[in-house]
């Protein structure tokens, strides 16, 4: 009888055991699962940083390249106002060759309408003037 005990005694270690297993496996097994979806929401998170980092990659692309654009436009807006500058000089200068011409052709007007007042004031007096200025006596 003794040796039924002994059985049983091993028996219900050896049940209390497996008990202890089995609670221990499903403890693992919940913590694998725990471990499983951590993993899964990390390599989400990595994922969206990734993507992130793209879209800052191309937004720093697109940064640089309107840098870019500005400074090509800064730089033809300086030739446009070099050119500008120049064509306000040309004119200025052709002003002032117009005024010249002006007051030359005046000078001139002036000198011919004097020489005309002489002119017919000579004639009055019985001279012509010939093609040089030169007075001529006119005779009758």
């Amino acid at each position: 009888m003794h040796l039924r005990q002994e059985v049983e005694r091993v028996a219900g270690e050896l049940q209390t055991q497996l008990d202890e297993n089995k609670c221990w496996s499903h403890l693992y097994q919940q913590q694998e699962e725990k471990i499983w979806k951590q993993n899964g929401k990390i390599w989400d998170q990595e994922h969206k940083m990734l993507e992130q980092q793209e879209k800052i990659r191309v937004q720093e692309h697109k940064i640089r390249e309107q840098g870019h654009k500005m400074l090509e436009q800064q730089e033809k807006i300086r030739d446009q106002e070099h050119k500008i500058r120049e064509q306000g000089h040309k004119m200025l200068e052709q002003q002032e060759k117009i005024q010249e011409q002006a007051h030359k052709m005046r000078e001139q007007e002036l000198k011919n309408t004097g020489q005309l007042s002489a002119d017919c004031t000579a004639t009055r007096h019985g001279r012509s003037p010939n093609m040089d200025g030169e007075l001529l006596l006119l005779t009758e």
